[in-house]
């Protein structure tokens, strides 16, 4: 692998948004992850067959109280008192519809597929319509004194189950009227109200609730009598959810254990008289837990520390159980490296910063020494974004430094940077906004993704409403359209189409890679293309076969020969393609089968891959734990050899021999870092890490709920 000097970048205080609620789909294994922050909503669509990959976020919204889904459509509500329907085509809200109620709380749907319940802030039930083209209102149910926090639907009676302020009501659909309610005591302070969080029901008509006392409680639906109760935690309880088969409850809240309740015969495996008990406790999460969801692969749980864990839904003394930790770093790089100046463009909810990187004259021989900085580092632009209630989706910097553009959901912004040295105050940066973009950028609603050329001559557009790629020729008065790309119908291949066709394509893209030598385009899209573009003569080259993973990084090789494309897939296996011969190289070919378990199996997806400036033989790529130097003129490890964790004592570089004498294998890995955010090996061979390590990130979180252990 070699020695490198490693400018450790840790002053990016990157944090990450909250979960506030997730759904599940069970059709298509697709989660809905909703993060809130500061009122500004995001919502994440992550496939769990596609190995745990986040693949895309849609367009912010104001709030975000809960999500659910009608077969492969997603709605979303929240204190804008609105029922939004989002396209996951472009991101962008397709259909909304008001409650006339007040904010909506909570929301749920009947199995025919065809009533969404909501409620909402007025006490009411209000059931919307789904339509084949939107969503309207129905009906609302009678009114209730105080505001509906959770509710369920219960499709054996057409009943609709509803938790509120020291209360729980059945409704009748047909109705309107409540035809059951259950109080709920108070706490130890009787002017306490208590607020029932949650609900669940089983087939039997059985009430799950969470409440604010910390107690879980079973009802009888029917009687509206209680069944038991459980003080099984020491703060509010968020939610609860039911296993598919009614006898497995999770819940969790302020206090962020996770309990599982378990339904067992008490007088034997025939026994009428079924109970329902403890059956483990797990503290995993740091903070708040607001949201819970059963899988086909396991009990998600997730809050306030921003990560997804995962549970197996195996039974607790078993040894095959086991624990995912779904890491909060963005699948999209938030960090731009600029190696002609040694700088960082860094990425944050409403602004940009350049940051020119310190220097050294130092050099040692010796792992994990910390060299003198010469020059430390500066913030030479800080670019507040003028936005309305949004944030920034993408960003990119041009290779020589002078082009910074980002986009966030309404309009792309595009900027000429320069430095100018003053007598007498130094270096001042001169920021020019260009305004005159051409109109298709401007129609195109946003990007998904941006990037320039090597040359910094041409800046690349994924547009988000159209889902086409736009060439615009630079220049610091008036940018100039060249051509736009846009797939067929089909999505089988690409065509070009001038600059006043409409034609759209239906699926978004995801990620972009421009050639070293600024000729080619790789093209990548969620139906899990790739398609490869000659940017000279403005033609489709080639497309890709497609796997059945969605490739998560890819980057061309910036010296000769400067058509090979490295690839890496969900499943992190990683390829290698020759455009000019248009097929797999050999190297790739003769790893074609090569699966390690270690390797495989990671749940840390390969956030950015890419070659070393100085040679095509050395691929570089990282996860958010740790990154690797592939060689490719080495072997590959067999299954016997054990890549994680490294052999080295400080988990720096695994190059040494194994225990049997084996010679260094192709995988150089180092795992000393977590976040890694960003990593980059500029032209003087100088290695850039950014790090956002764990513990600032944990401090960064509000205070957690405090306990007292062992009797203090």
């Amino acid at each position: 692998m070699g020695e490198y000097r490693a400018h450790h970048v840790r002053f990016f205080n990157f944090t990450p948004k909250p979960v506030q609620c997730l759904a599940y789909e069970e059709s298509t294994q697709k989660l809905a992850v909703a993060r809130l922050d500061d009122n500004c909503g995001r919502i994440e669509i992550w496939s769990l067959s596609d190995n745990w990959f986040c693949e895309q976020s849609l367009l912010p919204t104001q709030s975000i109280e809960s999500l659910v889904w009608c077969g492969t459509r997603l709605f979303s509500a929240g204190l804008h008192a609105q029922l939004h329907e989002h396209d996951l085509n472009t991101g962008a809200i397709k259909a909304s519809c008001s409650s006339y109620n007040g904010a909506i709380w909570c929301l749920s749907l009947n199995r025919e597929h065809t009533l969404i319940a909501a409620g909402t802030e007025d006490g009411c039930v209000v059931l919307f319509e789904v339509l084949s083209d939107g969503v309207q209102f129905h009906r609302a149910l009678n009114k209730q004194d105080g505001r509906i926090l959770s509710l369920v639907w219960y499709d054996a009676e057409d009943a609709v189950v509803t938790g509120g302020v020291d209360s729980i009501r059945v409704w009748g659909v047909k109705s309107g009227h409540a035809v059951q309610r259950m109080t709920l005591g108070r706490g130890q302070d009787k002017q306490r109200e208590t607020i029932v969080w949650t609900v669940a029901v089983t087939s039997d008509f059985t009430i799950i609730s969470g409440d604010s006392r910390g107690k879980v409680s079973f009802w009888n639906g029917r009687m509206g009598t209680l069944i038991k109760c459980f003080k099984s935690h020491e703060a509010d309880v968020y939610s609860v959810c039911l296993s598919p088969d009614h006898k497995t409850v999770h819940a969790c809240g302020v206090d962020p254990r996770l309990v599982r309740f378990q339904l067992v015969s008490c007088l034997g495996p025939n026994s009428d008289w079924p109970v329902w008990v403890t059956a483990s406790v797990k503290s995993q999460h740091t903070n708040d837990v607001r949201a819970l969801v059963h899988t086909q692969h396991g009990v998600v749980s997730a809050g306030l520390d921003c990560q997804l864990i995962v549970n197996t839904l195996s039974g607790s003394k078993s040894k095959t159980n086991k624990t995912l930790r779904i890491s909060p770093i963005p699948q999209q790089s938030v960090v731009h490296s600029i190696p002609n100046s040694c700088s960082l463009l860094l990425q944050y909810t409403d602004h940009l910063e350049l940051w020119r990187l310190g220097s050294t004259l130092h050099n040692s021989d010796v792992d994990g020494e910390q060299l003198e900085l010469k020059t430390g580092p500066v913030k030479q632009v800080d670019l507040r974004a003028k936005l309305s209630g949004s944030e920034i989706v993408c960003s990119a910097v041009s290779r020589c430094g002078a082009w910074v553009v980002y986009s966030d959901e309404h309009s792309l912004k595009l900027y000429n940077v320069g430095l100018e040295e003053m007598e007498g105050v130094g270096v001042v940066p001169r920021v020019t906004r260009v305004r005159c973009l051409p109109p298709t950028v401007v129609s195109a609603g946003g990007a998904v993704c941006l990037a320039f050329t090597p040359d910094s001559s041409t800046l690349v557009i994924a547009g988000r409403l159209d889902s086409s790629v736009h060439l615009v020729k630079l220049d610091p008065v008036e940018p100039r359209l060249v051509k736009s790309f846009v797939f067929d119908q089909n999505n089988a291949a690409t065509h070009i189409l001038q600059a006043n066709d409409k034609t759209a394509v239906s699926c978004m893209i995801h990620l972009l890679a421009v050639s070293g030598c600024g000729q080619y385009l790789a093209v990548a899209s969620l139906n899990k293309t790739i398609n490869i573009y000659h940017l000279t003569l403005l033609q489709h080259v080639v497309a890709l076969p497609v796997r059945s993973h969605q490739p998560t990084a890819m980057s061309f090789s910036s010296t000769s020969p400067s058509d090979l494309l490295v690839i890496a897939y969900s499943d992190n296996k990683i390829v290698e393609y020759s455009v000019s011969c248009k097929e797999y190289t050999a190297w790739s070919r003769k790893h074609t089968d090569y699966r390690h378990a270690q390797w495989s199996t990671r749940i840390n997806k390969i956030r950015r891959i890419t070659y070393h400036p100085l040679s095509a033989n050395q691929i570089i790529a990282h996860d958010d734990e740790m990154f690797c130097i592939i060689n490719k003129t080495q072997a590959m490890p067999d299954s016997t050899v054990r890549l994680f964790p490294c052999t080295s004592t400080q988990g720096s570089v695994a190059k040494k021999r194994d225990s049997s004498g084996q010679a260094p294998h192709a995988l150089h890995i180092c795992d000393r870092f977590k976040y890694l955010l960003h990593m980059d090996v500029m032209p003087d061979g100088l290695l850039v890490v950014v790090e956002r390590p764990q513990l600032s990130l944990v401090e960064s979180l509000p205070a957690p709920f405090r306990q007292h252990k062992f009797g203090v």
